[in-house]
């Protein structure tokens, strides 16, 4: 009876998911003399056909595996965009002391913030000093002119924060000069936005504040 014929077998048309078939094969060193009657399952059915099908599934296995890994490292870096939030809202109820020196100001930011769900503007101060005798405990957040008479905004973030550290401060101006921005946030604001931004970037950076995270006026990145 004629012994069949053994041969030598072209191991790239592997599939990456059977490298640990592979790996027991070869351990029990038949790799180079495999005879079809013995077979050995899936990697033997694998290994025996010559087909351009399995190389080419063999290559989109391994980019496949490629890929995964790459996302899985890269997993720490990547910010996904919260989809269940729309642009211009505010996730949490968040009580707003308004302070101004600009009486017209502080009636077009009541407007704009009356009729936004879960915000409620509690008080109105035309500068600092008003400001710290109406603060109460249960503010969320304060918007704070930087420039104003008697106490100016940078002052009152400073008395504000060291009476009530958990609120939070979002700085409002007309100036975008990295001075004021800076003196702002040292003294402990959390935002700081323009006169000008509109109703949606205000109430963008008010969701983030509310959330314990900061917030940059698009209109200064692009300044400075």
């Amino acid at each position: 009876m004629e012994k069949p014929v053994s041969k030598k077998r072209n191991y790239f048309l592997i599939q990456p998911l059977s490298f640990i078939e592979l790996f027991c094969y070869i351990q029990s060193r038949k790799i180079s003399t495999m005879n079809y009657n013995e077979g050995f399952g899936l990697l033997g059915m694998m290994i025996s056909m010559n087909s351009s099908i399995f190389f080419i599934i063999s290559i989109a296995s391994s980019l496949i595996i490629f890929l995964l890994i790459l996302l899985a490292r890269m997993n720490q870096s990547i910010v996904l965009p919260n989809y269940g939030e729309e642009e211009g809202t505010v996730a949490r109820l968040t009580k707003i002391l308004l302070v101004d020196d600009n009486a017209t100001v502080r009636k077009g930011l009541r407007y704009i913030l009356s009729g936004t769900e879960n915000i409620e503007v509690v008080d109105e101060a035309e500068n600092g000093k008003v400001a710290l005798r109406k603060m109460k405990s249960d503010i969320d957040l304060v918007m704070m002119d930087v420039r104003m008479p008697e106490m100016d905004g940078v002052t009152a973030t400073r008395l504000v924060k060291q009476r009530n550290p958990k609120t939070k401060v979002l700085a409002l101006s007309l100036y975008d000069d990295k001075a004021s921005i800076n003196s702002m946030m040292k003294q402990g604001a959390s935002g700081y936005v323009l006169k000008g931004d509109s109703k949606s970037e205000i109430l963008n950076a008010i969701n983030l504040l509310s959330k314990n995270r900061t917030y940059f006026s698009r209109n200064i990145a692009h300044a400075n």
